[in-house]
């Protein structure tokens, strides 16, 4: 690729350029990257990284200024960090820290998950500085891989940047470790990457076997929450369950734990804890399963059916006392009643959460659909009390191996990139997910879409083939964005409405990145004409 990078050199001048509203810029054409996996990334300087993720050449980086055109193409090889194990590797994050780019490489190397720091400069593109900052003991078989991957949040790190602030914590998780001192380990990090506090975490009131990492906030430089599921086995006497938020706070070595009220029993829990700033209140909506019920099946069959039943619960919290101020459980009556109306049925919404979000208004966003067959998609905004502002519910028919669990998005807009796609991260995954955003105007979801179903009417049934992972059928779709506001919805073609210039243009969606500063979504996009295709890095300004 770095070949590839070299000709968007030569050829810069040619890069095209609109100034008009929802008009997209985009970049000279190239070949596709073949990596592991690729990103895009803005900074608050107007440049944008194309990283692409190699299987042992490194990761090469095409680095674009504020006119979108490319200005550097260095290629990082690592020094602290092992290049050819990239394919069992984990990007956790990426974050712009005191003006450079940070990114945090998870891998797994001869058995032992490390955690590195990679730091880049975001004016020329260049690795300045690489450390490795966790390490946690060696692991083998199955744990190995979930370890690094996270597909289990037992097990893995997990990184968390403070949106107001540079400060930022590490934290190294083995939640079902039978070392209780050395399981869990929370790092909390200022700008300048200095430590702040590090402490380890203990079972809440040592009652509890096991923990399960459910979501962290950082503060400024005053505090770490992080909220938990602490449980036990079946075999185990004690008290089952429960939900916690637990507190590090500068210069202290010991965690603090706060059980949440009226969460005891629960099965199993995911959940996403936010820190609204203006109404200075933690917001946490959770997801737990409360009833499993297995019935047999057909008689020749042999077979069982389990029916899970799930509880969707939108909390707030006093950020100093960490006592509860209201819950109340998560209704779509808005989302049904747009749905019913558009869709011509009288079946009511049913979704799972995927992403939640601060609005610039301070209100909450929260997008939902189903879990792997994602023909519905609901979004609304709530207030503290968890009442509906608005809801809205469109059609959308994708199958996507990333997006199989409560709150996926929330890793993405972390910039996290997963290389290991076997199984449940089965090929062309990227493309067929969507993405969500919330603006002062309007809040807006985009993925790909075939064209027979864009002028389709939402109470018509699809004239067009759901799209799969694996499908080719994908190079005949387009990139489109909805956009909610005051109760309507709207739709275009992210990147301009097919033409004699172009057949398709769609997106490797969770390449993308929204930057909130510019107000721009930034993403790789593939360009069909024919049997040609060329990629590009779109921007897109929102309204």
């Amino acid at each position: 690729m770095r070949r590839i990078f070299y000709a968007i050199t030569l050829m810069m001048a040619f890069c095209q350029t609109s100034q008009a509203q929802n008009k997209p810029e985009i970049s000279v054409g190239f070949e596709e990257p073949d990596g592991l996996e690729s990103k895009v990334v803005q900074c608050t300087n107007g440049n944008t990284f194309l990283f692409n993720f190699t299987k042992k050449g490194g990761i090469e980086v095409a680095l674009f200024d504020k006119s979108r055109k490319m200005i550097a193409s260095p290629v990082t090889e690592g020094k602290e960090w092992f290049k050819e194990d990239m394919k069992n590797s984990k990007i956790h994050g990426i974050y712009e820290i005191n003006g450079q780019l940070v990114m945090f490489l998870a891998q797994l190397h001869e058995k032992v998950p490390m955690l590195f720091r990679i730091i880049f400069n975001t004016t020329d593109g260049t690795a300045i500085s690489e450390q490795k900052i966790a390490e946690m003991p060696k692991i083998g078989g199955r744990d190995a891989l979930i370890m690094v991957y996270s597909a289990d949040p037992n097990k893995g790190f997990h990184i968390e940047k403070d949106p107001n602030s540079d400060n930022y914590a590490v934290l190294s998780f083995n939640g079902t470790s039978s070392d209780d001192d050395n399981r869990i380990e929370v790092v909390y990090y200022n700008g300048k990457h200095q430590e702040i506090s590090r402490a380890s975490y203990d079972s809440p009131s040592d009652r509890y076997e096991f923990v399960k990492y459910l979501g962290m906030i950082v503060d400024g430089e005053k505090q770490v929450l992080m909220a938990t599921y602490a449980y036990n086995s079946k075999a185990y006497k004690a008290k089952p369950s429960q939900l916690f938020i637990s507190r590090l706070t500068k210069g202290t070595k010991k965690m603090e734990h706060h059980p949440m009220a009226n969460t005891q029993n629960f099965m199993d829990a995911d959940a996403v804890l936010l820190y609204n700033t203006n109404k200075n209140i933690l917001e946490f909506l959770s997801v737990t399963l409360v009833n499993s019920k297995t019935s047999s099946g057909p008689t020749w069959s042999g077979a069982t059916k389990v029916t899970q039943y799930y509880r969707t619960l939108f909390s707030t919290f006093d950020p100093v006392s960490l006592d509860i101020i209201n819950s109340k459980p998560l209704t779509t009556t808005k989302v049904s009643q747009m749905k019913k109306k558009n869709f011509g049925t009288n079946d009511a919404f049913l979704g799972c959460p995927r992403g939640m979000l601060i609005n610039p208004d301070f209100t909450t966003g929260i997008v939902m659909d189903d879990f792997n067959n994602s023909t519905e998609t609901g979004v609304m905004d709530i207030d503290a009390n968890a009442n509906e502002i608005n809801g809205y519910a469109i059609r959308k028919r994708q199958v996507s191996g990333l997006d199989y669990k409560a709150f996926t998005l929330q890793n993405r807009w972390k910039n996290e990139v997963v290389f290991n796609k076997q199984g449940l991260f089965a090929t062309n995954s990227g493309f067929n997910t969507y993405d969500f955003f919330s603006t002062e105007n309007g809040r807006y979801v985009i993925f790909n879409i075939h064209p027979n179903d864009y002028d389709r009417p939402e109470d018509r049934n699809s004239r067009a083939p759901m799209i799969r992972v694996k499908n080719d059928g994908i190079s005949d779709c387009n990139t489109v964005c909805y956009k909610f506001n005051n109760g309507k919805i709207e739709k275009h073609y992210l990147f301009g409405e097919p033409d004699d210039n172009f057949d398709n243009r769609f997106s490797f969606i969770s390449a993308g990145h929204y930057l909130k500063s510019a107000n721009t979504y930034a993403t790789l996009m593939l360009e069909k004409s024919g049997k040609k295709k060329q990629a590009h890095i779109a921007w897109v300004k929102l309204d």
